[in-house]
């Protein structure tokens, strides 16, 4: 089973993810798919988000252990505490005037 949480992402590559999974809703996608097309889902992914447009989110369950990876710039990122997998929201860097 695999789910791929996007945003921000262009119509094109919306297009593309649902000819491998399920969009069950907006830009969440759902899917039972093998290792190597999920690989390449991943790798294409990747590729998509380096432009900077967009964020995606994969999840995966491989041998009883669920896999997490994220690609672009997401609102949310993951955090490691002693094996715990946490969502946190994303600092953005201050676009303001700086004073004291």
């Amino acid at each position: 089973m695999m789910v791929i949480i996007a945003e921000r992402i262009a119509p094109p590559v919306r297009g593309w993810l649902t000819m491998h999974l399920l969009e069950v809703q907006p830009l969440v996608f759902v899917g039972v798919v093998n290792a190597r097309v999920r690989q390449q889902l991943a790798v294409d992914l990747q590729r998509q988000m380096t432009a900077g447009v967009g964020a995606a989110t994969l999840v995966w369950d491989e041998a009883g252990i669920i896999h997490l990876r994220t690609y672009g710039q997401p609102s949310y990122v993951v955090h490691d505490f002693d094996g715990l997998a946490l969502m946190v929201q994303a600092l953005l860097p201050h676009r303001g005037t700086t004073g004291d």
